[in-house]
């Protein structure tokens, strides 16, 4: 059963939008009920501001989201999609 799920197709497309799995369309349409308004997807620099979530050489990893809250400050959000 963990070979199945390691080995499952993740990806996921509604309207013409790609998703890596699932779980990030659930979690973006958490956040526009909220009132956010989602501003990037699969990025690390928005606004003149990157976020780095790595240390080490290379490309820093993506955030899924980030997200304009009601109060007008930004959020990056990590969708957490895997067994690790």
């Amino acid at each position: 059963m963990i070979e199945v799920f390691e080995n499952y197709e993740r990806k996921f497309e509604r309207d013409g939008i790609r998703y890596q799995d699932y779980s990030e369309y659930i979690v973006e349409q958490a956040m526009i009920r909220a009132g956010y308004t989602v501003v990037a997807k699969d990025s690390y620099y928005f606004n003149g501001i990157a976020c780095v979530l790595q240390t080490g050489p290379g490309r820093p990893p993506d955030l899924d989201f980030i997200a304009k809250l009601p109060n007008g400050n930004y959020a990056g959000i990590q969708v957490k999609n895997r067994i690790s």
